[in-house]
């Protein structure tokens, strides 16, 4: 099987950081997990490793290779030091070759000192945000409601509840710098500009990235947002 690794330096926070790519044309689990452990090497090639992710994206050829892909990431990542702020998105258009699986990520160094995790009310594997230092990343927010309206509508006072819980962990007001929105294109989301406003973060830079689908059908939307702790 074919797997291609990108790693990319980064700076968020004046942190000095690496953005990875790591792609493979199968979705089989044992393709997966050996991903997991091409990304933990091409860290390491910098003084990195799992630990220090603070962001993870699955991008999948369809929504059970999605499915498989989550399943590794909760045993090799959430369940462990390489726990993470998440989201997934199917995007078949990376997959010429009709199958495959894609993790993005952000690692920082000196993340895996000290990360701060708030998991949800309702358990399970997924957190409300991952931070460090006086950087926040918040896992990505959906919504099944019927209209993209009501979808962003619901999402908005969901992501201040999440700044708000954050901005109480650390002691300081936690406020939004960048947002990214995978948006289905099916939908037309406007300009960057008012739909950041619709979310309740009038002013934050948001870059819209599209998708053919999500974890479930009829959800449009998935917003991450990325945060500082003043």
């Amino acid at each position: 099987m074919a797997t291609t690794m990108e790693i990319q330096p980064t700076q968020r926070g004046g942190r000095q950081g690496l953005w990875f790519t790591g792609t493979v044309d199968s979705s089989e689990l044992e393709q997966i997990d050996a991903l997991i452990d091409a990304i933990d090497a091409a860290l390491a090639t910098h003084g990195l490793g799992l630990a220090e992710i603070v962001r993870t994206r699955i991008l999948a050829m369809d929504r059970p290779a999605r499915d498989r892909a989550s399943q590794i990431r909760t045993r090799r990542l959430l369940e462990g030091p390489g726990v993470s702020s998440s989201s997934s998105y199917l995007e078949p258009r990376l997959f010429p070759n009709g199958d495959g699986v894609r993790f993005e990520g952000l690692a920082l160094a000196g993340a895996g000192e000290g990360k701060v995790v708030e998991p949800y009310e309702t358990g399970g594997p997924l957190c409300r945000y991952v931070a460090t230092g006086d950087l926040v990343f918040n896992t990505g927010v959906t919504s099944t409601l019927p209209t993209f309206a009501e979808q962003l509508a619901n999402l908005a006072p969901r992501i201040a509840t999440t700044l708000a819980h954050a901005s109480e962990r650390l002691g300081r007001p936690v406020l939004p710098t960048t947002i990214t929105a995978f948006v289905d294109r099916i939908q037309d989301p406007g300009t960057a500009e008012s739909l950041a406003d619709r979310l309740g973060m009038g002013g934050v830079p948001l870059v819209v990235q599209r998708c053919d689908g999500f974890t479930l059908p009829g959800k449009l939307i998935e917003v991450e947002v990325d945060a500082v702790a003043g």
